[in-house]
């Protein structure tokens, strides 16, 4: 807590006149009809609980029993059967079950054993070096190409004109 006596010193430095005026409105705003509604049917239903509620009575109920026709009659006497089939049924017996590994012949372990050596063979195969492959097309020189226009010249004559007689027509 504060010192009493400080709180005195304050309180007597204090100046009313440096206070600005504040004028202070209320405003009052009224419920409208749906909130009066709500309030009432609050202030009803607390009443009624207050005052202990009302029941009407009902006179005399009747239950209404429906029988059921006869393929849900046959439905469940064949459901009462399929029970009274399994609770019939004889038990089964325990079996204790065995085990067997047979083992691999002898031509199934030469073949896996000469799989396994050809395994170990190609692992300890020497490791090649990696060799960068260029392929180059050379071209043919001016000669090559004069010589294949004429042999190409000398065949259409050929053809064209029957072994070098003109073809009559």
């Amino acid at each position: 807590m504060a010192n009493p006596s400080a709180v005195l010193a304050d309180i007597s430095d204090f100046d009313r006149d440096k206070m600005n005026h504040v004028k202070v409105t209320e405003k009052l705003v009224l419920p409208n009809s749906e909130q009066l509604k709500s309030e009432r049917k609050e202030t009803q239903l607390r009443s009624e609980i207050e005052q202990g509620l009302q029941l009407n009575h009902v006179a005399k109920v009747e239950e209404k029993v429906v029988l059921p026709d006869a393929s849900v009659i046959a439905q469940e006497k064949q459901e009462h059967e399929l029970h009274e089939g399994i609770k019939g049924r004889p038990k089964l017996n325990h079996v204790d079950v065995e085990v067997r590994n047979s083992l691999p012949g002898a031509e199934a372990i030469a073949q896996e054993k000469q799989e396994h050596e050809l395994h170990e063979g190609i692992k300890r195969r020497p490791k090649l070096n990696h060799v960068d492959v260029e392929v180059r097309n050379s071209l043919p020189g001016a000669e090559a190409i004069a010589q294949e226009k004429q042999e190409l010249q000398l065949r259409t004559y050929l053809l064209t004109t029957d072994g070098g007689r003109r073809r009559r027509e």
